[in-house]
């Protein structure tokens, strides 16, 4: 469902506004225009919520909250609360897309978003038009952003006075120049939150900011002058943060906290403070410290006291003049105590100490309360153990006048070590995930490869089996199957196994084989299962599957001899052709009837062409072929290939009457 909001189709005397569900929820310009008591604009479970320009235009109640929550889009045109005399609360919630345009709201008291997967915001957004929040006590308007995930806050993104800007669990890829500009904000949080990078001036000179607190933050890199604005409080609290470059912070502020921070890369001249009264610098960890990294300049006002604290701090690697803010300190305005330096315990730590403050005041107290390293080498000589030591105590044992050194043998475990090979200590953990990931890779390929291989190979033969390109394979004796059909076993005289194939094509010298082994009594059996199966082969097969022209003549022929076969002999024809012999017999007449029939093809082919060119004439041809098949019958039997079957002993039909057909009678 689309709902949309037009001018004046409002009732002016609505207090509260309740709208759930929706596809789209649009408010055109003007569609809350005047609305004296409106007090509670609740939109939710919506797709898409679209406040056009001056959509509040004009209207005049004394408060209005705006709560949008659980939207897929949510758009914030330009001026939408433009002329409006109502104090704005707006809250949106769980929403996934979200957009503020330029000069949004004119008279902003509280706007909090949070749950927002993206928020895009513009330059000026947060402009508040109207002044009136602005009383003797400073401004009033609160923005935060909860739980929200922003690509970049662009310049004049808060370009207004503010009271606070409170940013918290929330991820911000950058934040841009000017990004601060309002003249004064009360107070900047930024807490529990993933910042990219801080650009040069995104808090510029012209802003006052009250409070300015980084807490539980990972920032990657703060670019010189990030901040160069004004500061009365400025706090880095339990954060990492993994550049500092030289100038990104150099600000007057009164009071600075730098406590429980991780701080990697802190470049020469990173930090400056000028009209300061306290600094605190305290349990740090800093992986690289710069020359001049923390620096203090201006004049200090004499009835103001000042103190400036490095306390329990983890140093590793410093250059010289590192830590010169000591030069510049009287002695009652320093507090250097309890901190550590990987460095290794020798004898000039006052000569390093030096080096790396550009004086040599204070050395004794430094001294006195710093710790360096002590290695397995020096824990062996001078009977230390590893690890920390005061600098002073070490200097006491070890450097004393007089002092003998017995070291003792090492007798643990040695390893060579290549020192021509670069060793990176600073550089992560390599990750050879990728390397298993490939190798689990090429070799789930090369199993589906085997396997494929071995599938496609059982599949073919099977396939060729089926097709019957194994026909004349040999099987083993007691294995006999469907598709044996070319192949029979037999037993010779020794009873040695053998396999017999079967002919491809019918000769008589095979029939003649087949009848003399059919004859003797050992090989009768096993001759008898031959012919029938010879039979089935070239028989039947070829009366269903090779049933050609020459098959239906002769089978034509058969039945019209058949027809006129004599009642008293169908007993003794029945019980010769139930017999191997007689089916040897009628497999050499089939034979010689197909023989025949190939040779005098040609001649038969011209006779039934002139003989047959008129219908009347099918009595005296069929009688001719009769006569010529009686013929040829006789003279195979001279030649002493054919038997005393019943084909050759039938009787033929009687001769017709040699009479002109009906076109001669006409």
């Amino acid at each position: 469902m689309d709902v949309v909001f037009y001018s004046n189709n409002i009732q002016q005397n609505l207090l509260e506004i309740f709208i759930n569900g929706g596809n789209s929820i649009v408010l055109e310009r003007k569609s809350f225009n005047s609305l004296q008591g409106l007090s509670i604009l609740y939109i939710g479970n919506a797709n898409k919520i679209i406040f056009k320009k001056q959509a509040f235009y004009n209207s005049s109640s004394p408060s209005l909250r705006v709560d949008v929550e659980n939207c897929d889009s949510l758009v914030v045109e330009s001026e939408a609360f433009i002329n409006s005399d109502s104090t704005v609360i707006v809250e949106v919630n769980k929403a996934k897309n979200c957009i503020v345009y330029a000069a949004a709201f004119s008279k902003l008291l509280n706007a909090t978003f949070q749950n927002i997967k993206k928020l895009d915001v513009v330059e000026r957004s947060f402009e508040i038009t109207k002044k009136d929040g602005i009383v003797r006590h400073g401004p009033l308007t609160k923005i935060t952003f909860n739980k929200v995930g922003v690509s970049k806050i662009p310049k004049g993104t808060f370009f207004s006075s503010l009271a606070e800007i409170r940013i918290q669990d929330s991820q911000i890829d950058e934040i841009h120049s000017n990004a601060f500009s309002g003249t004064q904000i009360n107070s900047i949080f930024l807490i529990n939150s993933t910042i990219g990078s801080v650009k040069s001036e995104a808090c510029p000179t012209k802003s006052l900011i009250g409070d300015f607190k980084i807490s539980r933050c990972k920032i990657s890199t703060l670019e010189s002058k990030a901040v160069t604005c004004a500061i009365s409080n400025f706090s880095i609290r339990n954060s990492r943060i993994h550049v500092i470059e030289t100038g990104a912070i150099n600000t007057t502020s009164a009071n600075i906290d730098l406590v429980g921070n991780d701080f990697v890369n802190f470049e020469s001249s990173a930090m400056g403070f000028s009209s300061w009264n306290k600094i605190l610098v305290e349990q740090n960890i800093i992986k690289n410290f710069g020359s001049n990294a923390i620096y203090v300049y201006g004049e200090q006002t004499p009835q103001i006291k000042t103190e400036f604290s490095f306390i329990n701090n983890e140093v590793i690697n410093l250059e010289n003049d590192s830590m010169t803010f000591v030069s510049n300190l009287e002695d009652d305005s320093l507090v250097f105590e309890e901190n550590s330096f990987e460095i290794k315990c020798n004898c000039f730590l006052n000569m390093w100490f030096t080096n790396m403050m550009r004086t040599n005041k204070s050395i004794d107290s430094i001294l006195n309360t710093s710790f360096c390293r002590v290695d397995e080498l020096l824990a062996r000589c001078y009977e230390l153990k590893t690890g920390l030591i005061n600098m002073n105590n070490f200097t006491e044992m070890v450097c004393a006048p007089g002092k003998i050194i017995k070291c003792e043998p090492y007798l643990g475990e040695e390893k060579v070590v290549n020192i021509t090979d670069p060793i990176f200590l600073d550089a992560p953990k390599n990750n050879h995930s990728w390397l298993v990931l490939t190798l689990t890779i090429v070799g789930l390929v090369i199993i589906a490869i085997i396997a494929t291989f071995i599938f496609l190979v059982i599949s073919g033969g099977r396939w060729l089996s089926r097709k019957g390109y194994f026909r004349n394979m040999h099987y083993s004796p007691n294995e006999t199957t469907n598709d044996e059909e070319n192949t029979i076993v037999t037993v010779d005289q020794d009873s040695e196994e053998q396999k017999q194939e079967l002919p491809e094509e019918l000769t008589l010298e095979y029939l003649e084989y087949l009848k003399k082994r059919l004859d003797d009594p050992s090989t009768h059996q096993e001759t008898s299962d031959m012919i029938e199966r010879l039979y089935e082969m070239f028989i039947i097969e070829d009366n269903y599957e090779n049933n050609n022209k020459q098959d239906e003549e002769a089978h034509l022929y058969e039945e019209l001899a058949n027809m006129q076969t004599q009642p008293q002999e169908r007993k003794s024809v029945d019980s010769v052709q139930n017999g191997p012999l007689s089916i040897l017999r009628m497999m050499e007449e089939r034979f010689n009837l197909q023989f025949i029939d190939t040779e005098d093809e040609r001649v038969k082919n011209s006779t039934m062409i002139n003989d047959y060119s008129e219908p009347s004439d099918a009595a005296v041809h069929l009688y001719s072929e009769l006569k010529q098949n009686q013929a040829q019958n006789e003279q195979i039997d001279k030649k002493g290939t054919l038997g005393s079957g019943m084909m050759i002993s039938r009787p033929l039909p009687t001769k017709p009457n040699d009479m002109a057909g009906p076109s001669k009678l006409n």
